[in-house]
């Protein structure tokens, strides 16, 4: 799969799903969610604290369930 390919597919992905956001925000999220400053320090490779704290988000958002996984949706 070429880089173009994923560009797109990301693209029209996000488009169907009608959200706005880039690639490279899955960094912050994926920093975020783990919930664990030092895990997310490791996880993206930074050497100091206070980088890793200008990734994460002081925020949690709702839980849902993916796609498909209702009942009702099936």
């Amino acid at each position: 799969m070429s880089i173009s390919e994923l560009r797109g597919g990301f693209d029209r992905a996000r488009e169907k799903a009608g959200v706005s956001f880039q690639f490279r925000d899955l960094r912050a999220k994926a920093a975020t969610d783990t919930e664990d400053l030092h895990h997310a320090q490791k996880l993206l490779g930074h050497t100091t604290r206070a980088m890793t704290e200008q990734y994460t988000r002081k925020r949690i958002g709702d839980t849902v369930k993916p796609v498909g996984a209702n009942s009702e949706n099936k």
